[in-house]
């Protein structure tokens, strides 16, 4: 139950990516509530996460590693290598994921050690009841979605690991969630490239979480994060209300950000740079 964004353009002269998510989640089977914080500091980049939150929470975990040894390593001048290292270290992560998911889903069904199924299961079951149980385990994803962004030898990097496992290296921008279908497609009517300003993809990202709300299970809330160089940065209540003031219009607005638009992100600080539509 959620729309999360990432998206890639520059700030001062440098890479920088937008983050933004909903706050909307389930308590219980069927109780909606709009109280889920699904942004995860993963070094100096950033997770946002969607699907059931303690799959997401060890998928988090589970490529951490690869991520602070991407984003220590990752040189200018063998960026290209670097990313692909990366994304295999996301897919070995996220392989070893879903092994242990399995794994938990025979101990559970079966009582048996995963090992000792895989080696004599057809002894302990039936024909059907082996087949049957093999074709759960074929259907058993990762259970969470994640998107990581970070600024990483000065470029901005934008990673999507699906359910499925599958890890792609996003271009411009990229979605997850039950929303992310509505918000994919607006933000495919705009034209994209690295060199697009943060004030306009601030008005992009944030037109598209308004209209991924017409999803019933978005919230409203909304949360920011932007990254950059080696900053988190967020909106200010006066930021917000010029972001708010120019979604929804026509054309894309022309806008400016001084210096009391946006702020630090502060861990200590109460103020969480979250708005309310």
């Amino acid at each position: 139950m959620t729309v999360c964004i990432a998206a890639s353009c520059m700030y001062e002269g440098s890479s920088a990516v937008v983050l933004c998510c909903d706050w909307q989640g389930t308590k219980g089977s069927f109780i909606k509530s709009d109280d889920v914080d699904k942004i995860r500091i993963m070094g100096t980049g950033t997770g946002l996460i969607s699907g059931s939150l303690t799959e997401a929470e060890e998928l988090v975990a589970e490529c951490d590693s690869a991520v602070l040894a991407f984003q220590k390593n990752a040189k200018e001048d063998s960026f290209d290598l670097d990313m692909n290292d990366y994304l295999k270290a996301l897919r070995r992560a996220g392989e070893k994921r879903k092994a242990d998911r399995v794994a938990n889903h025979v101990a559970m069904a079966l009582g048996l050690d995963p090992i000792e199924f895989w080696k004599n299961g057809k002894n302990y079951l039936s024909t059907s009841q082996h087949d049957e149980l093999y074709d759960e385990i074929r259907k058993i994803d990762l259970g969470a979605s994640l998107i990581i962004g970070s600024v990483t030898a000065n470029d901005s990097v934008i990673i999507k690991v699906d359910r499925s496992g599958y890890v792609s290296w996003e271009n411009n921008f990229s979605t997850i969630g039950s929303g992310s279908l509505i918000a994919q497609a607006f933000l495919c009517q705009y034209e994209w490239d690295e060199e697009i300003e943060l004030t306009t993809c601030l008005h992009r990202v944030y037109s598209a979480k308004q209209a991924a709300e017409k999803d019933p299970q978005v919230g409203p809330t909304t949360s920011f994060e932007i990254l950059h160089k080696d900053k988190r940065l967020d909106m200010t209540d006066i930021g917000w209300k010029k972001l708010k003031r120019i979604t929804g219009k026509p054309r894309e607005p022309k806008w400016t950000l001084v210096s009391g638009d946006l702020r630090e992100d502060n861990d200590d600080d109460t103020s969480t740079g979250v708005q309310s539509n």
